[in-house]
């Protein structure tokens, strides 16, 4: 099996970067025998903000995360969601929060292998919950 690490730091919506990253993303997720990752960090945290609502015609990025968590996994960065004021209830679901290279936790608080340097698949729980993960 191969793997496939996306790290994306632009925001959103204002160019295509995360748009691009994430259509690559989903469309790997398809294919027999890829694990993909997507670890998003900066101003990128934001495309896992939930309850996105954007104009008719336009894509939208919380979606496309949406694919990509059917197979894959999405990681955000704790210290950039810090900075731009989200917390874990924000997050889409299936998202997990990373606060650092070995250290995961998911919506729930629980803690997981790291994301980054664990070469093993790691399924993150989807939940209807919304509870804030302590730190």
């Amino acid at each position: 099996m191969s793997s496939v690490l996306f790290i994306l730091n632009d925001a959103p919506y204002g160019n295509e970067r995360a748009y691009n990253g994430l259509r690559l993303a989903g469309t790997l997720t398809a294919k027999a025998g890829v694990q993909v990752r997507v670890f998003l960090m900066a101003d990128a945290v934001g495309c896992a903000k939930a309850g996105q609502k954007v104009p008719e015609g336009y894509y939208n990025v919380q979606l496309m995360l949406g694919k990509v968590l059917r197979k894959g996994e999405v990681a955000l960065c704790g210290t950039c969601m810090d900075a731009r004021g989200l917390s874990e209830a924000d997050m889409v679901e299936g998202a997990a929060l990373y606060v650092g290279p070995t250290r995961r936790l998911d919506r729930r608080g629980r803690q997981g292998p790291g994301f980054l340097n664990d070469s093993k698949a790691h399924h993150v729980p989807r939940s209807s919950q919304r509870t804030p993960a302590g730190r």
